[in-house]
């Protein structure tokens, strides 16, 4: 099937995202799927820039993806132990497939892989009813309470999952065992319900229509779905005889007794509702989103809906309210909760708007107001992430990851209301605004995409009623506090589709050219170029496709019989700002050549360089000095003069590297030597003998400079970091405990302050008061932290952001290592001390490393978890490992990769 179909690029389409604490219980992970594909990112602290983490290859296309955690979220326990710290745990992922499959997976950071938890399978013909196609894609939701989960199946049945049983939730709410808040997804549970089917056809006659959305709402004692639906079809010809045909029911979830009562049903809905929002606390209640309007609905308050455009004049006689000046359509719409009481709606031509809801203090909804941010890329998805962070995902253009900014003016002057005045006035107030307007404009504007995001700010006309367009607080003072919003852009993620015209062409460069005059025929390559127009309207671009990278050639000059080829600094310019290479060295069979750089590039023939053997590596020691290996000799060298050599005649040189102070060298009879560097900044600096390999034969050496405090044995007890990251400490295997600490997380200024309206009745029938956000005052911390590492070879003073103490400092060593494989395929990681006088100290070792294990497990770690992930390894491999490079990537290299070449014998 292979030779039939191949997919030559992954696609780059984002369909979903969401954020969860998937790899780590200590940070948090934006998790996008495309097609098959699914992508852990990570979301730097300081520059907020995209870092990929994993990549998934899945079996099929992904329809939803819903995080969840499995056991009792903070809510459920915290009114009956309120003083006790929660322990955060890693989330778990709801994948749907079509038709009605259903897979729960986990990432298990002992394998890195995925882990699949439950996989659940709904395709049988009595749940299909006859139907040939399915033309609906699963819907899943989890309760926000973490105590089941549902999936909408051939848009008339629904499953129900159970996270657990009610006797495991006595348990945990119970006041003698507060500690098993904190399960852990696949962890050991007790006996949990089982999966069931419910027919919707068969609770409320309104669900026997097409089922538009469904949510579970906030703040109910037991699991409350609320259902949108059509009970009986309309479309845009038929309103005059028949409208309003939407309703909704909410059924009330027992998963103990499985059954599901309706409770609150509602009809007579505007007939183009497209979705609907759950009110998070301490609101609660429903949002539903329709083509034309927004209605709010709860069940103990009266509803309340405005008009977004004049259509709902005819379309529609539910009661809504007109929002003069604003007229806008919700179909297409992504919209999403970014605090209790703010939603971030993007609309179908790439405007984005922030609907923030009013309540008076009987938790009554008041009034809209409607806020219009700037305009960005026609998003399918919306994510709200840590630290005012929106990534709006797109299957037409480029994903944006964006800032939102809240900006507070207090001056009455500039307030955006309008009361009862007559036009003129109204006239004259808006030629102000629009000046006062461009000013603030051009003083929050922090953004460089400046065709992409405008800050224009709508305007309302002038009508008698009293509309709000801005969000306004009243103050002490009697005075409004008027906010304006504004967009700053952080990072994107290219897309090349959806793909349309596509051509392909050989392209014409230099250095196709000097490929196809210097190459024989049999070895040219014809590099071809694929062009296609992806997007559409303002997302429409034209994509060029290569198969490999470009260089764009200066000069060119034939050296024939060359072998390699090194640059290196010297100690002349180490005190230039800009330091450029001094000497060019090529390698030849018998020989080497000398080039020193400058103005031109001219061959050196004195010097303290062996120019009668065949370099084998070269390069700077101790950032000052120069070292030259050849097969029988070690040359050290201070510019273009020489200060010491080491002869290696009974023992050729196989492979050398340095690194910093130290020097490599690995003979063809597979002993290690390991140089020290001693006396750099004056004339007697020479290399001494630091510690030599020679209890097995050893096939490739690497030396590498940890940064990251990845690479560490002992547990820094430093408590006061609230940036956390993932590290090796919590992915090792022998890390068994993670330490706790108490910390305060950076609030987020969206978010509204603590509620004062409404009565305790609600509290008393739906459940005492709860923890919104567990992480929020208590979570779990691990003390290493990879997020403060530093570039630079030297070990860099960290300033700590905690509020208590602002000129704590860490202090972040810098660690180096050797790493070594002999012939029998055991890796060895070795610690260099920074004092002569102590030699190495073996770390880790793995044994049978050139069987291509997946997992890389120390020999002395008796941890019995490992066994079941090793299981047999084949010892009769005959892959011999000739090539090692252990390299950190990422902006502060704190991404450790090693990369290996094996040899079949």
């Amino acid at each position: 099937m292979f030779s039939i179909f191949k997919t030559i690029h992954p696609p780059t389409g984002i369909e979903y995202a969401v954020w969860a604490r998937f790899l780590s219980p200590l940070e948090n992970n934006l998790i996008l799927s495309s097609a098959n594909y699914l992508y852990v990112y990570r979301v730097t602290p300081h520059t907020s820039n995209f870092e990929c983490l994993h990549t998934f290859v899945l079996w099929g296309n992904i329809c939803s993806i819903t995080p969840c955690h499995l056991g009792p979220s903070s809510s459920s326990s915290s009114s009956s132990s309120s003083s006790t710290s929660l322990i955060p745990s890693k989330e778990a992922l709801f994948l749907s497939f079509m038709d009605a499959k259903l897979s729960l997976i986990e990432f298990d950071s002992t394998i890195q892989d995925l882990k699949t938890l439950s996989m659940h399978y709904f395709e049988d013909e009595l749940a299909k009813e006859g139907q040939w196609f399915n033309y609906s894609p699963p819907i899943v939701r989890v309760d926000p309470d973490m105590r089941c989960a549902c999936m909408l199946i051939y848009n008339s049945k629904l499953v129900i999952i159970p996270f657990f049983s009610q006797l495991d939730r006595e348990i945990i709410t119970s006041d003698t065992i507060p500690s098993t808040a904190g399960i852990t997804p696949g962890g050991p549970r007790s006996s949990s319900l089982s999966s069931y089917i419910v027919h919707l056809k068969k609770l409320d006659p309104s669900l026997t229509g097409r089922i538009i959305d469904l949510q579970f709402l906030h703040s109910y004692y037991e699991p409350t779905l609320f259902i949108l639906c059509e009970s009986s079809r309309t479309w845009v010809g038929r309103v005059a005889v028949k409208k309003d045909t939407c309703c909704s029911v909410a059924l009330s979830i027992n998963v103990a007794q499985k059954s599901n009562p309706v409770i609150w049903p509602v009809d007579k809905l505007p007939f183009d509702c497209l979705s609907c929002l759950s009110v998070p606390k301490p609101i609660g209640g429903i949002l539903v989103l329709a083509t034309n309007s927004i209605i709010y609905l709860n069940q103990s308050i009266p509803a309340y809906g405005v008009a977004l455009n004049t259509l709902t004049r005819d379309s529609t006689k539910y009661p809504l309210r007109p929002l003069y000046d604003l007229k806008i359509a919700l179909d297409l719409a992504e919209a999403i909760f970014i605090s209790n009481d703010k939603v971030l709606i993007s609309i179908k031509t790439g405007d984005v708007y922030l609907l923030t809801l009013h309540t008076d203090t009987m938790r009554t909804m008041k009034e809209f107001t409607f806020d219009r941010i700037g305009s960005t890329v026609l998003c399918n998805c919306l994510c709200k992430c840590d630290e005012n962070l929106i990534f709006f995902g797109s299957r037409l253009g480029n994903s944006l990851l964006l800032r939102l900014h809240e900006n507070a003016i207090i001056d009455p002057t500039s307030i955006d209301t309008i009361e009862t005045m007559n036009g003129d006035e109204n006239d004259n107030n808006r030629n102000d605004y629009h000046e006062q307007s461009e000013l603030i404009n051009e003083s929050i504007n922090k953004t460089n995409l400046s065709d992409m995001i405008d800050n224009d700010i709508i305007i309302p006309n002038n009508k008698n009623d009293i509309i709000f367009f801005t969000s306004e607080i009243d103050t002490n003072e009697s005075k409004k506090q008027t906010y304006t919003y504004s967009f700053e852009y952080c990072d994107n993620l290219i897309n090349i589709g959806p793909c349309g015209y596509a051509i392909v062409g050989e392209g014409d460069s230099e250095e196709i050219r000097l490929l196809q005059r210097h190459l024989p025929p049999h070895y040219q390559t014809t590099p071809l170029d694929l062009i296609t127009t992806s997007g559409t309207n303002k997302c429409g671009s034209v994509s060029i496709l290569q198969q490999t990278i470009k260089p764009e050639l200066i000069t060119t000059q034939a050296l024939p019989g060359s072998i390699d080829m090194w640059t290196v600094y010297s100690s002349t310019n180490e005190q230039n700002e800009k330091r450029e290479h001094s000497f060019i060295l090529i390698s030849q069979e018998t020989s080497t050549l000398i080039f020193q750089t400058g103005i031109d590039i001219t061959e050196l023939e004195q010097g303290g360089f062996l120019t009668n053997e065949q370099t084998i590596f070269c390069g700077n020691i101790g950032e000052q000095l120069i070292v030259q290996i050849t097969r029988l000799h070690a040359i050290l060298l201070r510019d273009s003069t020489q200060l010491q050599m080491i002869s290696f005649e009974n023992n050729p040189i196989r492979f050398a590297t340095s690194l910093d102070r130290y020097l490599a060298i690995l003979t063809t009879h597979g002993i290690i030597h390991i140089y020290l560097l001693i006396d750099i900044n004056n004339e007697q600096s020479k290399l001494i003998e630091y510690y030599k390999l020679n209890d097995k034969k050893y096939t490739c050496v690497n030396l590498y400079v940890d940064h990251s405090e990845l690479f560490t044995t002992t547990i820094n007890n430093n408590n006061n970091n609230n940036i956390y990251s993932h590290s090796t400490i919590l992915n090792s295997p022998k890390q068994e405990t993670i330490q706790q600490t108490v910390v305060s997380l950076p609030s987020n200024p969206l978010d509204s302050t603590e509620f004062t309206g409404g009565d305790d009745e609600d509290e008393w029938l739906y459940g005492g008061k709860t923890i919104e956000n567990p992480l929020a005052s208590v979570t779990t911390v691990e003390p290493m932290d990879s997020s403060n590492i530093s570039t630079t070879t030297k070990s860099l003073p960290i300033i700590n952001n905690n509020n208590n103490n602002n000129n704590s400092i860490n202090i972040i060593p810098t660690t180096r290592w050797l790493i070594a494989i002999s012939k029998d395929g055991t890796l060895t990681i070795h610690e260099l001390m920074t004092d002569e006088t102590k030699s190495a100290t073996i770390r880790y070792e793995i044994a049978r490393f050139n069987s291509g294990l997946k997992i890389l497990v120390d020999v002395h770690d008796a941890s019995p978890l490992m066994t079941h992930y090793l299981g047999k390894i084949e010892t009769s491999c005959s892959a011999s490992v000739y090539e090692l490079l252990v390299i950190g990537l990422g902006p502060k290299k704190d991404r450790v990769y090693m990369i290996v070449s094996f040899f079949f014998f």
